[in-house]
């Protein structure tokens, strides 16, 4: 740690308007745990996000997909409205 001590000050200095990066007494209080309940929150708050993420983006796509589907059963009302759009909705 000390080969890097003066760059680590410099950085500190002018980047963070501080003397150290690092505090040099730092100790790991606990190593990990298997069985530590605040990690198995964690993990259940993750899931959570992720399956709720993945549930709008999945409505998102039925929502494209029955749009397509639509336009697929009526390409002329499709065709219709392509054309109508590009005079401007002038009938």
């Amino acid at each position: 740690m000390a080969k890097y001590e003066e760059g680590n000050r410099r950085i500190a200095e002018e980047y963070l308007g501080e003397e150290k990066l690092f505090e040099e007494d730092y100790q790991v209080e606990e190593k990990w745990n298997p069985r530590n309940l605040d990690m198995i929150e964690d993990i259940v708050k993750l899931f959570g996000a992720s399956t709720l993420c993945l549930m709008k983006r999945n409505e998102e796509l039925e929502v494209q997909m029955s749009d397509l589907k639509y336009k697929l059963n009526h390409p002329l009302r499709t065709v219709g409205s392509r054309v109508k759009n590009s005079w401007g909705g002038v009938q």
